[in-house]
């Protein structure tokens, strides 16, 4: 049994998410709600994607990245569709703190300004 999964979410197109800082705002209070059922403790929407880490089984780790697919949609343009989930394993206390510094970085990583 492993300590976690690192679920990456994009759109097929490759587009930004989250725009704006109101959708920014709106898309973390969802990752938040929904993350809170699923042992989420790591989550950031940087630009075209969304990285979460969760402290779950593969299962319901998929039913998260579901849950986060669907709930989001409603903050995302009529036409646009996500790719496949990408569900990483999270085996070893390093790797976990890895993705969780990871994740936390990626508005520098990827030059965006999010909303302090």
């Amino acid at each position: 049994m492993g300590l976690g999964w690192h679920i990456t979410m994009r759109l097929e197109s490759g587009a930004v998410l989250f725009p704006t800082v109101a959708a920014r705002r709106e898309a973390a209070r969802t990752i938040a709600r929904i993350g809170a059922a699923h042992r989420v403790y790591v989550f950031h929407a940087p630009d075209t994607h969304v990285h979460v880490g969760a402290l779950t089984e593969r299962e319901p780790a998929g039913r998260l990245a579901r849950a986060l697919e669907v709930s989001l949609r409603r903050l995302l343009p009529e036409h646009a569709r996500w790719e496949p989930a990408r569900l990483r394993a999270i085996d070893t206390q390093s790797h976990l703190e890895h993705v969780f510094r990871y994740v936390l970085d990626q508005a520098s990583h990827h030059e965006t300004h999010a909303d302090p």
